[in-house]
């Protein structure tokens, strides 16, 4: 009795055709990634179609909003600077005249 797993002559024979044609209908490298790069545009329009857009108000507050923010932290820091770099010239000082 034959091994169920087993495949017999014309099974293998029939699949070893059957790979022949599949390499044989495989496209050459170009129209692969041409064909790929068709499919990446397709789906990056499609995905694009999907995308909720923010209104003109709601991006002009955002836009307002981060503005001062950036005006707001940018203060901060410059006050920030300019408190440590007068401590560092007290300390300097103070060094200069412990001598």
């Amino acid at each position: 009795m034959a091994d169920l797993n087993e495949k017999l002559p014309e099974e293998a024979a029939s699949s070893a055709a059957e790979k022949k044609t599949k390499e044989e209908k495989k496209p050459n490298f170009f129209a692969r990634t041409w064909g790929k790069i068709k499919k990446f545009f397709r789906d990056y329009v499609s995905e694009m179609k999907k995308v909720v857009w923010l209104s003109r108000k709601e991006t002009v507050r955002s836009s307002v909003v981060v503005v001062v923010m950036v005006v707001i932290l940018s203060i901060a820091i410059a006050l920030v600077d300019t408190g440590l770099e007068y401590g560092v010239i007290g300390l300097r000082n103070l060094g200069y005249f412990l001598r």
